[in-house]
């Protein structure tokens, strides 16, 4: 549990475990050829994904800080690992999803005028 805990603390394999699942998704999205309700749901999922990620590493940083006087300034690392976790998945996540959302509505043009 302690090893599983380390990484989890590690902003860069959180940050890495999120892209990779974010590029896969979508990859999924772009790869389908027309519009259909189940991909059409993608740009939210990965917002979705991007808040998760943001509770995810606020609740790591906090989990990891000491609010003793005496360790406090040794946990202070600790709870900026954990924000870190919490900003860059919240900037991938709500970014990919603005561009998903601007592709999507590119698709539904497209429909459309067809």
């Amino acid at each position: 549990m302690k090893l599983v805990w380390n990484y989890l603390s590690n902003p860069f394999v959180v940050n890495t475990i999120f892209l990779v699942i974010i590029l896969y998704l979508v990859y999924k999205y772009i790869k389908e050829e027309k519009y259909n309700d189940a991909n059409s749901y993608t740009p939210d999922l990965i917002a979705t994904l991007g808040i998760i990620g943001t509770f995810l590493g606020i609740t790591i940083g906090l989990l990891n800080f000491d609010s003793d006087p005496d360790r406090m300034e040794a946990s202070v690392p600790l709870l900026l690992n954990g924000m870190k976790i919490a900003f860059i998945t919240s900037l991938m996540g709500l970014g990919v999803s603005s561009l998903l959302k601007g592709f999507q509505s590119q698709k539904i043009r497209d429909i459309e005028n067809n």
